[in-house]
Order: C-alpha cells, then structure tokens, then sequence
C-alpha cells in the first residue's frame, strides 16, 4: 500500500512542463497560415491574440509562465505605461522576440531588455515552434541564422584581440547558440566538467557573466 506521504499530485508536474499559454501580441506572426499551423501544432495550448499590455495579468495568470511571441518594431512604439509592463514581468513571462533580417543590430537591445529567444521574422515555421518549445523548456533560443551572422561580423576580431583557443571558439559557438552544458558537451564530445571551465573561462576573458551578456557583446 503507497504511503500518503509520498502520494504525488501528477497534475503539478503537468503544469511545470507543458505550455499552458502562448500570446501572441498584435501581428507577432503576419502570416495567416504560419499562425496557423503553430496552432495545430499546440493544439493542447490555449492560443491567445493581444494588443494591450497593460491588460496582460487580466489575459493570463503569469503564475503559469507563459510564453509570449512579440515583434521588436512593434514594441519600440510602445508607450513608457506599456512598456513597463513588459518589464515588470519579464521574468514571469518568457519572451520570444522577432526581428526584421536588417534589424541586427537591436539584438543587443532585445536581450539587455529581458528577451532570451530571437527569431529573424522570415524564419520557417518549424524553428519557431522549435524556439517557442525551447524557450519554455530551457528559457531560450537564438536563431542558427542571426548566430551566424554575429559570428560572422565578429570572429575576425576575436581572433585578434582575444587570441582564443580553437576548442575555446567551438565551445563559444555553442554557447551563442543558446546550448546549455550538457548539449555542448555532448555536440563536442567533452565532459560537463570541462564544460563549465570553458565557459567560466570564456565569461571571464569577455568580462561577461551570463550567456545573454555574452550573446549581447558579440552583437555589437
């Protein structure tokens, strides 16, 4: 017979794993049909479209973390009200940021303002279920397309004033991918241990001390 002490409520965990919320504010997802197969594909999620907000404690009890898709154009019109209320639950609500390929340079913006995952807005369907999932799951994500492109903008000039080590640039192409230890260790055959060297390492030649300080340096 289970002893009552040890009698787990399943639905608890249920809620810590599964996506309860996506909002989607204004045109965060233009296309009709992107909208909706991200739809079909989190059937067992409640969808919702808002414009306001202000209103968002009313839409959505951010007791459930939610995660919420935005664009920035739409954002940097804002009003400070508005705007603040991003802020205040920025760090119950977790936020995926779409930006115009030419726009680039706003990611340093986007992540200093809380936003973890970005997305060019021209990106397939299918990388941004995979980031809405993925933020939810790990906290964020970053387009393979805007990491190569930061990489590509700076790599000349990490070599040169950081003089970094080969094993030393594979472990920091992870990290700008938004990979956690035990995926990097596993894409590069390491140890978790050697890992977390690295990346102290790394954080403290970059003078950084989070991945989203350090994704935001290489974007400038």
């Amino acid at each position: 017979m289970l002893n009552k002490e040890l009698t787990v409520d399943i639905s608890v965990f249920n809620c810590l794993y599964k996506i309860n919320k996506i909002l989607f504010y204004k045109h965060a997802i233009a296309n009709p049909q992107q909208f909706l197969d991200i739809k079909i594909h989190f059937a067992q999620t409640e969808c919702i479209a808002f414009d306001d907000f202000s209103e968002i404690t009313n839409i959505v009890d951010i007791s459930e973390n939610p995660v919420c898709i935005i664009r920035l154009e739409e954002i940097r019109s804002l009003d400070k009200r508005m705007y603040h209320s991003i802020v205040d639950h920025v760090e119950k609500i977790k936020y995926v940021s779409l930006i115009n390929p030419e726009d680039l340079n706003v990611v340093p913006r986007a992540l200093k303002s809380g936003t973890k995952s970005i997305l060019f807005t021209d990106d397939p369907t299918s990388l941004i279920i995979d980031c809405i999932e993925k933020t939810h799951s790990y906290g964020g994500y970053i387009s393979p397309r805007i990491v190569a492109e930061i990489n590509k903008a700076n790599q000349h000039m990490i070599d040169i004033q950081y003089k970094i080590t080969a094993r030393q640039r594979q472990v920091l192409q992870e990290l700008l991918k938004g990979s956690s230890d035990k995926i990097i260790a596993d894409n590069l055959s390491i140890s978790y241990q050697t890992v977390k060297s690295y990346r102290k390492l790394l954080y403290k030649l970059f003078k950084v001390s989070s991945q989203g300080e350090l994704f935001a340096l290489m974007s400038l």
